[in-house]
C-alpha cells in the first residue's frame, strides 16, 4: 500500500492542510506498490499500439489502369502484426488482403469508376495489435481521352488565315471541360474552350461526346 500526501496551501492563511491518500495498484493479480512505468505491460494483459497506413500508386489514373493499394501495419512488439486488410471507400469495400511476414497488405484494383476516393485500411487485429484503422489517401480516376487536331487547310501562303479545330473524345461517362492550348513546339499560339459539339448522325449505341475547341 503507497501513501500519496498533497499539501495545500490556502492563501492569506499560514495554515498548511494535509491530505493522505492511499491508493493500490493491481495488474494481473500481482499487487505492487508502485504504479508501473508508462508503457510497461503484463504478459497477455493488454494489446500494444498500432499503426496503419495506407498509400496509392498511382493516386491518379485513368478508366481501368490498375491502382496498387497498399496498407503496412507498424511492428511494435515482438510478433509480426497478422490478420487482414479490408480497404474502404465511404463505408464501401473495395477489397480485402492478407497481412505477409512483415505485416503489409496489397490489393490491386482496375474497375474503380470515374471519380474522387478517399481510401482507408481497416485492420482486423490480432491477438497482439488490436483493431484500427488508417488515414485515408486521396485516389482520382479520370476518363481515358483521346484529343485530335485538324487544320482549315495545309500548307498555307503568308497571311491566309488558319484555323485550328481540336476535337476531344471521352470513353467513360465523364463530360469533359477546360481548355486547349495550340502551340507551335513550346510556343503558345492560342487558347480556347471547349464547347459540345453533337453528332446526331452517329447511331446510339456508336455515339460518343465530341467536344472541340
Amino acid at each position: 500500500m503507497d501513501e500519496l500526501r498533497i499539501t495545500k496551501h490556502q492563501p492569506g492563511n499560514q495554515s498548511r492542510k494535509l491530505i493522505t491518500l492511499f491508493q493500490r495498484w493491481t495488474f494481473a493479480g500481482k499487487t505492487r506498490l508502485s504504479p508501473p512505468a508508462i508503457g510497461a505491460l503484463e504478459a497477455g494483459s493488454a494489446s500494444l499500439a498500432v499503426q496503419v497506413t495506407v498509400s496509392a500508386e498511382p493516386s491518379t489514373a485513368t478508366l481501368e489502369q490498375p491502382i496498387t493499394l497498399t496498407a503496412t501495419v507498424a511492428q511494435t512488439g515482438s510478433s509480426v502484426p497478422t490478420g487482414s486488410i479490408n480497404f474502404v471507400n465511404a463505408s464501401v469495400s473495395l477489397g480485402q488482403a492478407s497481412l505477409d511476414n512483415e505485416g503489409t497488405a496489397t490489393l490491386v484494383v482496375s474497375s474503380l469508376p470515374v471519380g474522387s476516393y478517399k481510401v482507408i485500411a481497416d485492420y482486423s487485429g490480432d491477438s497482439n495489435y488490436p483493431a484500427s484503422e488508417s488515414g485515408y489517401v486521396s485516389v482520382e480516376v479520370l476518363s481515358a481521352t483521346q484529343t485530335n487536331l485538324v487544320v482549315s487547310s495545309n500548307p498555307v501562303t503568308v497571311g491566309e488565315a488558319l484555323t485550328l479545330s481540336a476535337t476531344v473524345e471521352e470513353d467513360g461517362g465523364a463530360i469533359p471541360v477546360g481548355t486547349v492550348n495550340f502551340l507551335s513546339g513550346s510556343t503558345l499560339l492560342g487558347t480556347e474552350t471547349l464547347t459540345r459539339l453533337e453528332l446526331p448522325h452517329c447511331p446510339p449505341h456508336l455515339w460518343q461526346p465530341v467536344f472541340r475547341a
